[in-house]
């Protein structure tokens, strides 16, 4: 079981989302409305939101950091299924379905003293 600030880095929010159901619906010629045929749960997502921090010489220097770290999070929608755990919260074969920075007024990139900062956002599903 892998702590996902291993992972992320300290800082990190994960939240746990609903049970994710899977339908199949069926219309029929000259019928009205439809059935559903319900195939059972399929796990449940979740969403971790952190920043990646960088210092560097310029600016540029920390930006180019910034992505580095943001490209190697993106590695992970790559992975296999595993066990994750967060601050109680244990996730059961889970996989990353979307890796996306997010702004904060208006910029994806924060200049910030001696650095650079991107704020970003995961989510992934628990297969169990």
């Amino acid at each position: 079981m892998v702590n996902l600030n291993t992972i992320f880095g300290t800082g990190i929010t994960v939240a746990k989302g609903g049970r994710i159901v899977q339908r199949r619906y069926t219309g029929w010629p000259g019928g009205d409305g439809v059935t559903a045929m319900h195939l059972g749960a399929r796990g449940y997502s979740f969403t971790v939101r952190g920043r990646i921090v960088a210092s560097g010489a310029t600016y540029a220097i920390a930006r180019a950091a910034v992505d580095a770290a943001f490209a190697a999070i993106q590695n992970l929608l790559w992975s296999e299924p595993a066990d994750y755990y967060h601050e109680g919260l244990t996730l059961l074969s889970a996989v990353f379905d979307r890796v996306d920075p997010v702004c904060v007024g208006g910029r994806q990139y924060l200049p910030v003293a001696g650095g650079c900062v991107m704020h970003f956002e995961v989510t992934g599903r628990a297969l169990r």
